[in-house]
This record gives C-alpha cells, sequence and structure tokens, in this order.
C-alpha cells in the first residue's frame, strides 16, 4: 500500500509493507530533484536516512530489470 501527498516544493511517498515484516518508508522527492529516503529502525531505535539524486533513485529502479554488469545511463531531453 502507499499514499502519495503533495505540495508547491515537495511530493511525500510513504510505502507501508502490508505483510508487517518491515517498517513503512518515507519517500520525499524535493523541487530539487533531491530524494530522502528513510525508515525506523528497530535495533537502533532511530531514524535510517539515505539522500540520493532523482536520478539515482531512477537508476536503482531501472537496475532490478538489467543483467549483471556495469552501466551508463543519460536522462533523455523530452
Amino acid at each position: 500500500m502507499i499514499t502519495v501527498e503533495m505540495d508547491e516544493e515537495v511530493t511525500k511517498i510513504v510505502v507501508l509493507d502490508e505483510s508487517d515484516l518491515y517498517d513503512d518508508i518515507d519517500a520525499i522527492i524535493h523541487s530539487d530533484d533531491s530524494v530522502l529516503l528513510s525508515q525506523y529502525n528497530t535495533e537502533s531505535d532511530d531514524i535510517d536516512i539515505i539522500y540520493i539524486s532523482f536520478k539515482q533513485l531512477n537508476d536503482l529502479l531501472l537496475a532490478m530489470d538489467l543483467p549483471v554488469g556495469a552501466y551508463h545511463t543519460r536522462v533523455q531531453d523530452k
């Protein structure tokens, strides 16, 4: 299950694990194309945070369908 909220500067997406094996993931996409991913860590009783670019997020999603190898990706003009 996911929820999506938008305002002028950010899009907030919450990804919920319906099996309850993992804690929710919050993804905040900023207008400057930076992405903040956060998830509660039960072992450290703290929030784990990762800052990445939107391109890195797209590359991660693209890589899920690629075979083993090294790849260069480019953003195509619209």
